[in-house]
C-alpha cells in the first residue's frame, strides 16, 4: 500500500487489510495516510537524498538571532543569496554520474519505454499509449503524470522516458 502510485490500487489494498484486521486499518488511518502513502503524499518524496535546510540555518543564524527584526531578516535575505550563488557556481561546475541503483532503474525505464507509443496533444502534453492500449497523460513542462510516479520518484518513469526518446 505504501508504494502504490494509484489511490485506487490503495483502496483496494486497503479493504484487503479490513478483512483480516479492522483495527490496522483504524490505526493506519489515525496515523495519516499521507505519511506513509505515496498516492496520498502532499510532497514530493523522493529517492534521491534530500538535506534539511534547517541544518544549515539555525548554526549560521546563531548570532543573528539577538538583532531586531529588520536587520534579522536583511541578515537572513544575505545569507540566503550568498549561498545559493556559492551552490550554483559549484553546481554548474560538478559533473556527476548518478548512482548505480539508479543507472538500473533508468535502463529498465527505458527498456520499457521501447513499446509504447506516444502522440503529442500539446506543446508539453502527450498521450503514451502502452501495448494493451492504456492511455496515459504526462505533461513534460509540469514533470506531471497521471500515475504520480513520475513526480513522486523524480526519475523519469517508463512513459516519461517514452516522450524523451
Amino acid at each position: 500500500m505504501a508504494r502504490t502510485y494509484i489511490r485506487a490500487n490503495f483502496d483496494r489494498l486497503m479493504e484487503d487489510i479490513n478483512k483480516i484486521k479492522n483495527r490496522v486499518k483504524e490505526y493506519l488511518f489515525d496515523i495519516g495516510y499521507e505519511k506513509w502513502s505515496i498516492a496520498h503524499a502532499h510532497v514530493n518524496r523522493s529517492m534521491f537524498m534530500t538535506s534539511n535546510i534547517a541544518e544549515f540555518v539555525n548554526p549560521a543564524n546563531r548570532d543573528a538571532r539577538d538583532l531586531p527584526i529588520k536587520k534579522f531578516l536583511q541578515f537572513m535575505m544575505d545569507l540566503i543569496m550568498r549561498w545559493n550563488n556559492e551552490h550554483r557556481q559549484h553546481s554548474e561546475a560538478t559533473f556527476t554520474e548518478l548512482g548505480n541503483k539508479y543507472n538500473i532503474i533508468m535502463r529498465k525505464n527505458l527498456i520499457l519505454s521501447n513499446k509504447m507509443k506516444v502522440m503529442g496533444s500539446t506543446h508539453y502534453s502527450y498521450v503514451v499509449i502502452e501495448e494493451t492500449g492504456k492511455r496515459n497523460i504526462i505533461c513534460m513542462r509540469e514533470k506531471k503524470y497521471s500515475y504520480l510516479q513520475f513526480q513522486v520518484d523524480g526519475i523519469p518513469c517508463p512513459h516519461a522516458m517514452a516522450v524523451l526518446t
